[in-house]
């Protein structure tokens, strides 16, 4: 832990994670689809999710842990059904709709560090996995020359993992070191929507060059604390050229970034 004020940093005697812990993820799924007719083709999967953390408390710098060994599952099915229609020869309209879960990571469920300069994160293992349901629409075509697509998608999170305040034996600070930290933990927030775009463009202008371009921009919205959603990138993507013959090619990109100033309060 470093103290801001004069660069100070003294060493724990352990890590942010309690020692031998063990984090295991295993699926099992299904996915097929089915060419309906010579212009549509369904999709669909089932998918069965199993993660399983273990781990012990206290690390041996804190003494307001409590002695506790940990053993925790967290399972869900997920799946997903999709539409592709080819309307004209080359162009094509899709749309899927999925839903999905995150589990707590180790770093969810028990981390215990400086975090982000006066903060410490403190374990939570009373989390609940993040739900999401997500819907996409989008145009394809794939023409000679110039294939690509732009797709629009949507997706709804109900209990959402996020760092908040907390408290130790009451409080909401602590001193380590003689630095005053303000404790926070991973906690389920609540809803948020997250809305976006993407386009994809290969053109081959040649036989020799192609170009190559990728797009997109996310918008999130925490709906439950009435905030920005936090971790979100601006927008974002590439652009490159492809020369290309027979015994190599040579590839010249550059990537971009605009300005993210739509941010949580944890961000």
């Amino acid at each position: 832990i470093t103290e801001p004020e004069n660069g100070i940093t003294y060493k724990q005697n352990s890590g942010r994670f309690p020692d031998k812990s063990n984090y295991n993820s295993y699926g099992i799924y299904l996915q097929d689809e089915f060419q309906v007719s010579k212009k549509a083709l369904i999709s669909g999967g089932v998918r069965y999710n199993l993660y399983q953390a273990d781990y012990k408390f206290p690390a041996s710098d804190f003494d307001f842990l409590i002695q506790e060994i940990y053993d925790q599952y967290f399972k869900a099915f997920s799946g997903n059904f999709g539409i592709n229609y080819k309307f004209m020869p080359d162009v094509s309209i899709f749309g899927n709709i999925s839903n999905a879960f995150r589990a707590p990571n180790l770093s969810d469920l028990a981390k215990l560090d400086e975090s982000k300069g006066t903060i410490l994160e403190i374990p939570n293992p009373d989390i609940s996995p993040e739900k999401l349901i997500s819907i996409e629409t989008g145009l394809s075509v794939d023409f000679n020359n110039l294939s690509g697509s732009f797709t629009l998608y949507q997706s709804h999170i109900t209990d959402l993992i996020a760092s908040a305040p907390d408290k130790i034996n009451g409080s909401d600070t602590i001193s380590l070191y003689g630095v005053d930290y303000q404790i926070k933990s991973k906690q389920n927030l609540g809803e948020a929507i997250i809305r976006g775009c993407e386009l994809f463009l290969n053109y081959s202008f040649s036989n020799r060059f192609t170009f190559h371009g990728n797009f997109s921009y996310t918008r999130g919205e925490n709906t439950t604390l009435n905030e920005p959603a936090g971790g979100i990138p601006p927008f974002f993507g590439l652009l490159g050229i492809n020369y290309h013959k027979p015994d190599y090619n040579l590839y010249f990109y550059t990537r971009f970034a605009l300005k993210q100033d739509r941010l949580s309060a944890d961000d």
